[in-house]
């Protein structure tokens, strides 16, 4: 697996942190507690991250090279952006369907769970 990250703001953007989680390791690991939200427990939860990485300054208009994540197997993922100047990030969840790789973005200002907007690939549908 790799991906890149980048700057299309015409600003810096700074401390961007990047987490890629098995999401279906996460899905097994979760137990519903009853009138509560869903729980997984700290080991769990550190055991279903794939990557972690940082980068300090990102300058405008500026793409960090490729990151490779080599031991990863079939599966689907879930990755998180967080930056310090509180710029909008991408929540992106890839799912792999039909021998065809989905892929959703969800635009939310960092630290909220409001949602500005949800982008489908070409080939996804809400529906998947």
């Amino acid at each position: 697996m790799s991906f890149q990250l980048a700057n299309n703001f015409d600003f810096p953007v700074y401390d961007t942190k990047v987490e890629v989680y098995n999401f279906d390791k996460m899905k097994s690991k979760t137990i519903k507690v009853a009138g509560k939200d869903a729980r997984i427990s700290q080991s769990d939860y550190t055991n279903c991250v794939v990557f972690r990485g940082a980068v300090a300054t990102m300058t405008s208009h500026s793409i960090k090279g490729g990151v490779f994540i080599t031991d990863v197997q079939d599966g689907n993922f879930y990755a998180k952006l967080f930056t310090r100047n509180k710029m909008p990030v991408q929540k992106i969840t890839i799912y792999y369907f039909n021998r065809i790789f989905h892929v959703v973005m969800g635009v939310h200002p960092d630290g909220s769970t409001k949602k500005f907007d949800r982008i489908y690939s070409l080939e996804s549908t809400p529906e998947i």
